[in-house]
């Protein structure tokens, strides 16, 4: 029986930026809902198991009220009500041998996941604020693709693609953390509510894919970089004058002073002194002068499932494309 696990933030879609921008607000209601859709998905292409990330706001028993599949809550030792949750039931998840993690969340949720998920392949689907890394796809076809994919096994890289990431790490050269979309090098030393939205506290912003159609950082590096190129861009009161959506319900105009492309592997270190990074939209680390912290842009990130891809795949047998040879065109 294929295992599938699913990571439902439920607190995804729901930070400061619902009040400060008009971004979408996501219900407990409404991920139950897709998650309903998406197990419709899962059980049409057989048998699994599914492994679910308790939580303790309620999200984990709708879904277990949805109906009749076979289901299991990831045996967590305490809930945190923080990313650590997400990170433990990935590892727990992996540990049990799933071929394919559903995440509900945004481009955070999806970042927590990566680092634990090894080489699982995810299938995100977008519910979060800024979903650059996400997918916007009907959870009913996410349930198709994901079983098709964990039903592969070994040959279910066939199905995917592997992501670029942010790699930030010490003087050593040491991992310390990563990024999916982007890091934000925040003026201010200060956590607060985490999310980032304003751009006149950012001082230099490194992203993974330089691209103006979607929302965030990576669509001010689109501005003025190549669509799809890794680039660093320099913010200022110089420079050439952009416009950009930074965050749902609020496109800003920036001063961008000096856009590099990125290569693969080569080390920038991270500064001033005293700075904040934001990983994919959340601040996380503080710079400080006995910690020397540096990037490096990596091919190596996670693999994520093509749905289409993977729906397109031998979506018919040998016996339905003999009987369709005549009624399709060209056949």
């Amino acid at each position: 029986m294929t295992k599938i696990g699913i990571i439902a933030n439920p607190f995804s879609g729901k930070d400061i930026r619902r009040i400060v921008s008009g971004a979408r607000v996501i219900s407990h209601q409404e991920k139950a809902n897709i998650i309903k859709r998406l197990i419709v998905g899962l059980q049409a292409m057989g048998d699994c198991e599914i492994w679910l990330m308790p939580d303790g706001s309620g999200l984990s028993r709708k879904i277990l009220e949805i109906g009749d599949f076979k289901a299991r809550l990831v045996d967590l030792p305490e809930l945190t009500g923080t990313w650590r949750d997400s990170y433990r039931a990935t590892k727990a998840m992996v540990e049990a041998g799933v071929g394919v993690i559903v995440t509900l969340g945004g481009d955070g949720t999806n970042r927590i996941v990566a680092k634990a998920c090894e080489d699982v392949p995810l299938v995100p689907i977008s519910t979060g604020t800024n979903n650059a890394f996400p997918q916007l796809i009907e959870g009913t076809l996410a349930g198709l693709a994901a079983a098709k994919v964990a039903a592969s096994g070994a040959s279910s890289k066939r199905f995917c693609t592997q992501q670029p990431v942010l790699e930030i790490v010490d003087d050593s050269g040491a991992l310390v953390d990563i990024a999916l979309v982007d890091i934000a090098i925040v003026r201010s030393a200060i956590r607060g509510t985490l999310a980032v939205w304003e751009v006149a506290d950012i001082h230099a912003a490194l992203v993974t894919s330089a691209r103006a159609d979607v929302i965030g950082l990576s669509a001010l590096a689109g501005s003025v970089v190549p669509g799809g190129m890794p680039a660093l861009v320099q913010l200022g009161a110089k420079g050439c004058q952009v416009q950009a959506a930074i965050a749902p319900g609020i496109v800003d105009v920036v001063n961008v002073e000096r856009a590099d492309v990125l290569e693969k592997g080569v080390v920038i270190p991270l500064g001033p002194e005293g700075a904040m990074l934001a990983l994919d939209g959340e601040r996380e680390i503080r710079l400080t002068a006995d910690r020397p912290l540096f990037a490096r842009y990596s091919t190596n990130g996670p693999w994520v499932v093509d749905i289409q891809a993977t729906l397109s795949a031998g979506a018919r047998n040998q016996t339905a494309q003999d009987q369709t040879k005549d009624v399709v065109h060209g056949t």
